[in-house]
């Protein structure tokens, strides 16, 4: 998008991320039914790399896209403006709250008593960081 401002391409980035961890294993199952697997590799290689996911990121969108998927990583005008994955719009507050461990996309993941082990990301495999809300 050319009158994007670069604030406004890291939060993009940082939601599309959101989604693909959120959604990792609905996503594999869509790309495997059509022979695109390989695409979401490729961006799991570069989230574990550190490497600028942007590329791999529209690309695994426009993928998404061809393969049925309404909303892609983007959900451009799905979701409405300035939707966000995973955020609750009237949540009791809670003392603790994971989200990514690189701090690279916007998922968050509030704490499941009945889950006994520490949440991972999707993506990296890495332990989700915990904050205080």
């Amino acid at each position: 998008m050319a009158d994007e401002s670069a604030a406004d391409r890291r939060v993009r980035t940082k939601d599309a991320l959101a989604r693909a961890c959120a959604e990792l294993e609905d996503r594999r199952a869509l790309l495997r039914e059509t022979g695109a697997e390989a695409v979401l590799d490729r961006l799991l290689s570069v989230v574990r790399s550190g490497g600028d996911v942007e590329p791999e990121l529209d690309e695994l969108h426009e993928t998404l896209l061809q393969c049925g998927d309404a909303a892609g990583l983007y959900g451009d005008g799905l979701r409405g403006p300035g939707a966000r994955p995973d955020v609750l719009p009237a949540a009791d507050p809670v003392d603790v709250v994971f989200l990514c461990p690189a701090s690279r996309c916007s998922r968050l993941w509030w704490p499941d008593e009945s889950r006994e082990e520490s949440p991972t990301c999707s993506l990296s495999g890495e332990a989700l960081r915990w904050a205080r809300v």
